[in-house]
């Protein structure tokens, strides 16, 4: 359950990671362990209750900062857009005219807990489509 799939898409272009709950409590404790102060049960709880996240992270031209993407939950009869649904940051370096756009969508569907598989469907005029499928046993 502390694993989650590390995908790399387009030749190291984009690559994408499912943050799960249990691997927000693992990160947490590894913070409070570091600082040397006690992780407490309530916060143990709090950061439960967080969402899985899916942060995609592209390596694109200046120009495609701003590129609209898209991503598709599908799985089992579910489909989810999470196109809208997203918090975004980018770093350029102004030398090369390369940035690295990170996208994170958090999810809110109860009913993505219980695939057994799940497929992202990421688009965009650069990137084009990808597909990842996720075994949903290996991360909850």
């Amino acid at each position: 359950p502390y694993t989650t799939p590390f995908r790399s898409l387009k030749k190291e272009k984009c690559s994408i990671r499912l943050v799960t709950p249990f691997l927000r409590v693992a990160g947490m404790s590894k913070y409070y362990s570091r600082k040397k102060q006690p992780f407490v049960q309530e916060e143990v709880d709090k950061t439960l209750l967080h969402p899985l996240e899916i942060k995609l992270i592209l390596d694109v031209a200046k120009a495609d900062v701003k590129e609209e993407v898209t991503m598709i939950l599908k799985g089992n009869g579910l489909t989810v857009d999470l196109s809208g649904n997203l918090m975004e940051a980018s770093y350029c370096d102004d030398k090369t005219g390369r940035c690295v756009r990170a996208i994170s969508y958090p999810v809110f569907e109860e009913k993505i807990k219980k695939l057994k598989r799940l497929d992202i469907v990421i688009e965009s005029k650069s990137m084009g489509k990808e597909i990842l499928s996720v075994d949903m046993k290996k991360i909850w």
